[in-house]
């Protein structure tokens, strides 16, 4: 019989997770738009340095793997704005301006058109009661 490879358990998501954060960092950087390849992304993460790169863009890494250990460490905390709000703030920070606040101003998604709509905090509430209703329900 075949193990259910989607069905992990909570230890199961956290080992995935550790064991792949780099790659999960290299990638992400890779979206921001960063020039780095996986192993100096590793050094990074291991505290390093790498000369090629800008202040911002190391520190792009930095708040990822910050963001990541946040999560890991808070994996029992109740998933609600609040804590996106608080991880955003982490990702964001002497990044963006206002960093885990509600973003007041239009963005673009690198390499499309698409241009998100400003986040409406009421629909984001509704839209986390949603998902958590539908999680509850499984």
């Amino acid at each position: 019989m075949l193990k259910d490879k989607y069905n992990m358990t909570q230890e199961q998501n956290i080992f995935l997770a550790k064991r792949n954060i780099v790659d999960s960092i290299y990638k992400s950087s890779h979206i921001e738009g960063i020039d780095i390849t996986f192993p100096e992304t590793q050094k990074i993460f291991d505290g390093g340095n790498v000369s090629k790169l800008r202040i911002d863009e190391i520190q792009t890494i930095n708040n990822l793997k910050h963001a990541w250990m946040f999560v890991l460490n808070s994996i029992n905390n109740k998933n609600d704005l609040n804590l996106l709000k608080l991880i955003n703030s982490i990702v964001g920070s002497n990044l963006v301006d206002n960093a885990g606040n509600k973003r007041n101003y239009n963005v673009s998604v690198g390499g499309t058109d698409y241009k998100p709509e400003i986040p409406d905090e009421k629909k984001l509430k509704n839209i986390l009661m949603t998902q958590l209703v539908i999680h509850l329900k499984q």
